[in-house]
């Protein structure tokens, strides 16, 4: 699978060149928030009814970020990115997909491997600013927070044996190698792929969401001798291994209830709309159109 080096869209400002060794270039985190949703614009968003409307959502991040640009692409958007700045394959593999939840998983990839910054899911709210996450470690080229630590989950599966970093806000540099990784590793499943395989939300989370996440980084720090399951349960302070720069903030950053808003480590609170009734992928919502 080759890079394809194509000019990026017209409302995308950002420029970047291909950097072959993300390990040992020490460069600061750029200053964009990356969202995605089937609209883009404020003006859509407050048209929205219930109490899912996303306004003050999505608006929390520039209050809090000012100096941030946010960029937030829509359904039509993300096939263009896609399109213009990669190759047949992982666009082929895009569109295969027929669950909306596996496309917004690969699409936060492919813009942070473009793009860089921060990434988090449209259904989050920002409680701090970004910079406030970062701390004294400004070098770092990667920052994850814990969903789960290691033996914690008293559910059957492997997974639970091991720590689980979340995958609906992190941040990294543009042309970190992780982020090209995950795009091979999707790409190849799923095309691969049976459409019946693709369509079960049971394998959603190992073919491109936190499983195959989390697997990845661990791969990218095991290079550097380093590794997530070092990191005890109920740690609460951010730990940052210096070899790989990854810093890991604690359980809970990133999904703060209300009890806890204004601690030293509540960054951004999620409201797991993928749970919701009527909507939810884990309810078996988000068939795309003319994948059913």
């Amino acid at each position: 699978m080759s890079f394809a080096s194509f000019p990026l869209l017209p409302n995308i400002s950002s420029t970047f060149e291909l950097v072959s060794d993300v390990i040992n270039e020490k460069i600061t985190i750029p200053q964009n928030i990356l969202q995605t949703y089937k609209t883009a614009h404020l003006e859509q968003w407050t048209k929205e009814q219930g109490k899912y409307n996303r306004t003050e959502w999505f608006l929390s991040w520039q209050n809090f970020n000012p100096n941030y640009k946010h960029i937030v692409l829509n359904d039509s958007a993300a096939i263009e990115f896609i399109d213009a700045n990669f190759d047949n394959e992982i666009s082929n593999a895009y569109l295969k997909m027929p669950l909306v939840v596996l496309r917004a998983d690969m699409l936060r990839y492919a813009m942070m491997w473009i793009l860089g910054g921060i990434y988090t899911d449209s259904d989050t709210i920002c409680r701090k600013s970004i910079r406030e996450w970062i701390g004294e470690y400004s070098d770092a080229s990667l920052l994850v927070s814990i969903e789960w630590y290691k033996n914690t989950i008293d559910y059957p599966g492997e997974k639970y044996h091991h720590t689980q970093l979340v995958q609906w806000t992190f941040a990294a540099t543009n042309n970190h190698p992780v982020f090209w990784n995950l795009l091979e590793k999707v790409t190849k499943k799923v095309n691969e792929a049976s459409v019946w395989y693709l369509k079960s939300i049971q394998n959603v989370e190992e073919i491109g969401g936190p499983q195959i996440f989390t697997k990845t980084i661990e791969e990218y720090m095991n290079l550097q001798n380093e590794t997530l399951n070092s990191l005890e349960n109920g740690t609460k302070r951010r730990v940052y291994f210096p070899k790989s720069r990854v810093l890991v903030l604690p359980h809970l950053s990133f999904a703060a209830v209300e009890k806890d808003f204004g601690t030293e480590f509540a960054f951004s609170s999620h409201v797991f709309k993928g749970f919701d009734v009527d909507e939810g992928w884990k309810n078996g919502k988000g068939v795309i159109a003319g994948k059913t």
